[in-house]
This record gives C-alpha cells, structure tokens and sequence, in this order.
C-alpha cells in the first residue's frame, strides 16, 4: 500500500468520464491533491448525465444540451485535463502505465478505473441492427428519439426501470408500446410488489400493452419492421424496438491487468483499492465492501456511483473512513417520482398511505428491521422515513397509521 497520499509531482489518471469519473474527479481537488489529474472519456461528447436518456432526451429536442455533468466548467477550473474518443486498452500494472487505442501510453502514480458498465446485447437483436435500440450512450438516445419521430408501433424488451421510463416517454408522444418480459411483475429485481402493482396499473392506463411471463420464441425481419412470435403463441408487430435487459460491467481492462474481479464486478476494499495497491476503482464497475451492510455489494445506480467516486478520491488522499452508503435510486414515470433507498423488496412491505391515489411510502421490514423505504410521490416523507432504515424497535403499527407524524418515530 502507497504509504503517503499522492504529492504536486504526482498524477492521477481517471478511466472513464459518467459521475463517478467526475466526481473523483472534483473531489481529488476538494481533498487537497495538487498534482495532475487526467480524465479520460471514450466518447466524443463532454461529461453528461445518463437517467435523462431515456426520458427528456427522448421527449425533447435540444434536450442534450442541458445535461452535461460540468455545465459551470468546474473541471478546466481545477485543472483537471479531460480527453474526449480517448479510450483505454490496456494496462501495465507493473510499469504504472496505461495505453490508449492512439497508441499513447501514458503514466500513472495512482489509477482510478471508472468504466461502468455496457448494455445486455440479445443475439437475435445485435447492437446497429436498424431499427434495433440499445440505450446507454447518448447517441444511442438521439437515435432512437429521431426513429420514432412520428407515432410508431415500438417493443420495448424488459420491464425493469430503463424500460419503463423509456415506454412512458414513447407512450406520451402517441406511439403504439408493447413491453414484453418472461419476469411476472414489471421492476421485479428492484422494487417491492406494491410498487411493480401500482407501476402496472398505470402504465396499462396509459395505454402500454405489457406481457409478463413471456417471451420472444421466433423473431422475423420484415420490410417495414419485425414481427416478434411470442412464447404465448401470440405475435406483435413493431417498426422499432427497444432492448432493455440489463447491464454488464466492464471489467476487460482489470481482468487483463490480473486484478481480482469476482460477481461481475472489480474487487475492491470499503476504500475503493483493487489488489494492486495503486489502482482504485469507483461506481458501478466494482464489487466492492460495504461497512454499512457488512458485505459485498453490487450497485448500478447513479447516486451509488456519485458516492462512491467521491469516496474514493478521499480514500486516494488518505481519508480512513470506510464506505458505508446504502444503495438508493430514483424513478420518474409519468407523473410519478419514485425514490428508493435501502434494501427495495422486503419480507414484508408496509405501507403508509394511498397507493390508489399513487402517493404512499412503502417500508420493506426483513428480519424485523426497517432495511428500505420507498417513496411514491412524498418528497418531503422520504426525508424523514429515509432516517428509519435500520430502525428495529419501532411500532409498525404508528409506522402505517397516517394519523402518526413520522417525525414523532425517528
């Protein structure tokens, strides 16, 4: 383990340029570090945003423009050197070096891998087939919003929260959406069956045809589209489709410097180091230690990765506290603005107000203890029933009764 924080005459090399670049980024300076920081983006566009992708970016035109992740150029203000297309193929953990695809090769005294994670690709649909939507970057956004720039027929593949965000932005600009996933509720791997029950409902209101527990058997390419041959034995035509099925996280660049990857994800300690002691990893690309939980953890949220970036970078300038932040996300469809934080799904679910009028909060009890809350449009509820999670001597019977202020529990 490097015994001091790194020093002026340093220089810290960041892979890859999402939020939890950034904020490593900024928050090296913020700590004090006075040397050089390189941050490099394998795309040609600045830092942006990635949840407005698949909703303004969708609905609006000229929405891109307002979703970088430095809109006040706080990185060129603290010095931090951005390279754009500037993608990273291998490392030489050895030597503290890394090659660029140029051909560049570039030192390091500390390296923070940042890569994220890339799209679950299905065989049958590959990424570029025309007509065929993966979302992750922002091009892929921009594509498909000028695809469907008039009323069309649009599958969506995969009822998790990238598909439903993406069927409630097409649904309200007239187009025709079927969803299509073999789970049996819609978020089922991330959100608690009142809140998939209510999500349903509405979305059926909205007019989105969705199949739980089905599946694509046969699909055919047509002329105008495709036709898709369901395990149901029905079909549907579409003349775009979105796959949404998950992500994967890139690892190729740990895996090909022997550092320790395991669960999908790069190893890493409650301070972000890797097993090479002058490589850190930050955001959703690691499996790292949570002091909170106790264990080893995966999350592919934004606010993990804003974090965990920040964490990381003070870890790197000698901080000792161990990360501990619990996971959390957020959703917006329709009118409706879902907050999670804390473990989604209990085993049992509680809830605290209406959820046929789309406003409650949900507490996921496991083991007796409050491990998550969920918000459905309470804002300023989430602010105090965040406080609970963790909570085990608690009446669960105050916890439900609107007439009790959540305030008088915490």
């Amino acid at each position: 383990m490097p015994a001091t924080p790194p020093g002026a005459s340093d220089t810290v090399i960041i892979v890859g340029a999402g939020i939890a670049g950034v904020r490593a980024a900024l928050s090296l300076r913020d700590a004090g570090f006075e040397g050089r920081i390189k941050l490099l983006s394998d795309e040609p566009h600045p830092p942006y945003d990635r949840p407005p992708l698949s909703k303004a970016v969708l609905t609006n035109d000229g929405s891109e423009a307002r979703i970088g992740l430095d809109p006040k150029g706080q990185l060129s203000a603290c010095g931090v050197e951005l390279s754009l297309s500037a993608r990273c193929v291998s490392i030489d953990p050895d030597v503290r070096t890394i090659e660029l695809a140029s051909g560049d090769r570039l030192s390091y005294d500390r390296l923070i891998l940042a890569t994220g994670s890339s799209v679950r690709v299905l065989d049958a649909l590959p990424y570029g087939t025309p007509g065929v939507h993966y979302l992750r970057y922002l091009h892929d956004a921009i594509t498909l919003r000028n695809a469907a720039g008039t009323p069309c027929r649009v599958v969506v593949v995969g009822a998790g929260v990238i598909g439903l965000e993406v069927a409630s932005s097409l649904v309200g600009r007239g187009h025709q959406v079927t969803i299509i996933d073999p789970a049996s509720r819609v978020m089922e791997r991330s959100a608690s069956p009142p809140l998939s029950h209510l999500l349903l409902r509405r979305h059926r209101r909205e007019g989105v045809d969705i199949r739980l527990k089905t599946t694509i058997s046969r699909t055919e390419r047509m002329a105008d589209g495709f036709v898709f041959h369901l395990s149901d034995g029905t079909q549907v035509a579409a003349d775009q489709v979105v796959i949404g099925v998950g992500v994967t996280a890139n690892t190729s660049l740990a895996s090909e410097a022997n550092l320790e990857v395991a669960a999908g994800g790069i190893v890493v300690d409650a301070n972000g180091r890797t097993s090479n002691p002058f490589i850190y990893a930050a955001g959703e690309v690691t499996f790292h230690m949570n002091a909170g939980l106790g264990r080893y953890d995966r999350q592919e949220t934004w606010a993990h990765a804003a974090m965990h970036g920040e964490h990381v970078a003070r870890a790197i300038m000698g901080a000792t506290d161990e990360y501990r932040e619990p996971g959390s996300y957020w959703t917006d469809q329709y009118d409706i603005n879902v907050q999670v934080i804390g473990c989604p799904i209990g085993d049992e679910d509680l809830v605290r107000g209406r959820l046929d009028q789309e406003s409650a909060i949900i507490f996921h009890v496991v083991d007796s203890s409050i491990a998550g809350v969920t918000a459905i449009n309470a804002v300023r509820d989430m602010r105090t029933a965040r406080k609970l999670v963790g909570r085990k001597s608690i009446d669960f019977a105050a916890l439900t009764d609107d007439a009790v202020d959540l305030k008088v529990l915490v």
